[in-house]
């Protein structure tokens, strides 16, 4: 009101500076319902000789016109959410599409659980916390695997939202509000996905296999490489991101024909490997240089059965090798353990800490990664009573020998 009466302001100014085009009101009909409108104010100066004496108001209903805007907008946003989808469906495999569908209902399922599931107290809570970061981190991986983008960055919001929930002292179940509104979009997002995945299958004459007919267990032939074909597409996306330059070479993977649901395991397993790899692993290739090293790094990712009963997993890099002395340090910056307990213990104790899921990624991580990821690891190999090696040594190298026992397909 100062300004309007100011004459020094110019008329033009007070146009560009209203903040009243379009304000919201409730306004209460004679049936006692409220009815919102969306209305603009203007202003014009009126003048007595060279002083402003009045100034007069206009009020016009511009609700037809907001409407109309955000129909537009709506309809904006709706456009590229599809052309997005549609990318990522053209980029994708068919069949790890239609796999990667389908396991992401089983993992909201799992969510859905896990966020209705009661919590009495904080621990509890906290305990519910690392399970849903367990879930998101291994959905995220095979976003990133199938370069879903999309997918992979509400994955990675999610996982920074329970990391903060992670550093608060105290937790209750309203925390997680967040998490429930998330996991909804999610869900939303796939059934889009799904639904055009439908009509492209519809129009393309079998772009998709049909999601509700085929199952894993018919698929065949060509299904042994399916499921690998797009880790050396998965680490070149992570390396790329990260500015390094990496050779994965592979090897065995296709040679021996698993159960499909084991095989999806076995996936899961390579793929935090592959990440740790290059994340962890792999150096800039600066730091390479001055290194005297190649400044392409190389993974190697081997499969081999080693007896009728039993096959080897390898994932070996080129790269810093493991950073015990940093290790040793955030274990102690985490204040669970003393400094004298943990100054007694050696590279296996600490070794331990990657596997440990009850350790904050924040604590751990170098570049505020997940370590739930090697957990991960570790629970597919204890769950099938498997073994796991790690050796390293420093500037040279780190490779990570998972032993688990054949589960092959049927016949």
């Amino acid at each position: 009101m100062d300004l309007l009466f100011d004459s020094h302001v110019k008329t033009k100014l007070i146009g560009d500076l209203n903040p009243l085009h379009s304000i919201e009101v409730n306004i209460l009909q004679e049936t006692g319902v409220f009815v919102s409108k969306h209305l603009r104010f203007d202003f014009a100066r009126a003048y007595q000789g060279n002083s402003i004496s009045h100034v007069l108001v206009t009020v016009a209903d511009v609700t037809a016109q907001v409407k109309l805007a955000r129909e537009l907008n709506e309809s904006r946003e709706q456009n590229e959410s599809q052309l997005e989808i549609l990318t990522s469906l053209l980029h994708a495999h068919p069949i790890l599409l239609k796999e990667f569908i389908e396991n992401s209902y089983a993992t909201y399922n799992r969510l859905n659980n896990i966020l209705r599931a009661p919590a009495s107290n904080s621990l509890k809570l906290s305990e519910k916390a690392i399970s849903l970061l367990k879930e998101i981190h291994n959905f995220k991986g095979e976003a990133a695997a199938l370069q879903l983008n999309y997918f992979e960055n509400v994955a990675h919001k999610m996982e920074d939202s329970i990391v903060v929930l992670r550093q608060k002292s105290h937790l209750d179940t309203n925390d997680f509000l967040p998490l429930s509104i998330q996991l909804e979009s999610l869900i939303t997002y796939t059934q889009q996905v799904e639904h055009l995945a439908i009509k492209l299958n519809q129009v393309g004459g079998g772009f998709l296999l049909n999601i509700k007919e085929k199952t894993s267990k018919n698929i065949t032939g060509n299904r042994l490489t399916d499921g690998w074909d797009n880790l050396s597409e998965f680490v070149q996306h992570l390396a790329q991101r990260q500015g390094k330059r990496i050779n994965l070479v592979i090897s065995g993977l296709s040679e021996i024909p698993l159960d499909p649901g084991y095989q999806q395991q076995l996936r899961e397993i390579c793929i935090q490997l592959l990440r740790n790899a290059v994340e962890h692993g792999i150096e800039s290739p600066y730091d390479r240089e001055m290194s005297e090293k190649n400044i392409q790094g190389r993974i190697d990712l081997r499969l081999a059965k080693i007896s009728e009963t039993e096959m080897e997993l390898m994932v070996m890099d080129d790269g810093c090798g493991l950073k015990y002395d940093e290790i040793r340090a955030k274990a102690l910056a985490s204040g669970r353990w003393s400094e004298k307990e943990i100054d007694s213990w050696g590279n296996k104790q600490l070794l331990a800490l990657f596997f440990n899921e009850g350790l904050s990624a924040a604590e751990l991580s170098l570049d505020a990664g997940r370590v739930v990821g090697m957990s991960t690891v570790m629970s597919h190999v204890i769950a099938h009573r498997g073994k796991i090696n790690v050796s390293s040594r420093r500037g040279r190298y780190s490779r990570f020998v998972v032993t688990m026992p054949l589960v092959l397909a049927l016949d």
